[in-house]
């Protein structure tokens, strides 16, 4: 974070820890008062029914005690209520540094972000160059197309069809790689998610953790097994402790029944 933050922070932090000590003083004093009340109570209704005798100067230490917390109490929460004013005005006091150092701040976060977002275009015309050389690929084929399309007009120049597919992919595959296809180029909801969240998808954490590329076709098939494979174990786990079951019924069944003979 950054200094005019901090500094805030650091000051209501001094105030939090006098609160709390506040807090505690206050909650102490209202358990002795409770106490206090109960025992004053007790000693009063003793006294009446002449079950126990309580001098005046014993009922009334008592009360003195009884008003002195509750005047702690009082005193306390004032402090407290004199804290909470102390922070609002604090927080008033440096609202504009603090907001003028955010300024600061997310002015240096734009620029390098900026430069983060300029540095993507390299992988973008990296990309671009190499659907260029996928081209000569797809050029190549389409040579051997029109060479084929000769033929066929020589073989059956009246009735001949005109070849016109080439036998490899003519598009450039830029479905985002979701599900089982494998495209070139993500989503933008995909990359979205990623800068908001810094969520990843199953094959761009195996490609930081590995280096290895793979189609999410495999990392699906793995997670349906591995499921599958739990749910097989759940069920062998089931049937070995519902065949226990059984056994231990067929061998009290027999000892009963042996036990019925002997008779």
């Amino acid at each position: 974070m950054f200094k005019e933050y901090e500094n805030l922070k650091a000051v209501l932090a001094s105030m939090d820890d006098r609160e709390a000590v506040l807090q505690g003083e206050i909650r102490q004093k209202g358990i002795e008062k409770e106490k206090a009340e109960a025992k004053y109570q007790l000693m009063i209704e003793e006294d009446a029914e002449g079950s126990a005798v309580h001098s005046s100067e014993s009922l009334s230490k008592l009360k003195k005690k009884i008003e002195e917390l509750d005047s702690d109490i009082a005193l306390g929460q004032e402090r407290l209520s004199k804290i909470a004013q102390t922070k609002q005005l604090k927080s008033r006091e440096l609202h504009d540094g603090i907001i003028a150092g955010w300024q600061r701040e997310t002015a240096v976060l734009r620029q390098e972000l900026q430069q983060r977002f300029d540095a993507m275009l390299e992988y973008r015309a990296k990309l671009t160059l190499a659907v260029c050389e996928a081209h000569e690929i797809y050029n190549k084929a389409d040579q051997m197309r029109s060479m084929i399309a000769e033929v066929d007009r020589l073989a059956n120049p009246i009735g001949y069809t005109i070849r016109s597919h080439s036998g490899i992919s003519n598009q450039v595959p830029i479905d985002s790689i979701t599900g089982e296809n494998d495209g070139i180029l993500p989503d933008p909801d995909e990359l979205h998610r990623v800068f908001n969240s810094g969520w990843l998808p199953d094959w761009v954490k195996h490609y930081s953790e590995t280096g290895e590329i793979i189609k999410t076709g495999p990392i699906k098939k793995q997670k349906q097994d591995e499921a599958r494979l739990k749910q097989q174990e759940e069920q062998e786990r089931l049937q070995q402790e519902e065949d226990q079951l059984v056994d231990q019924e067929e061998i009290e069944h027999e000892i009963n029944f042996g036990r019925g003979q002997s008779k």
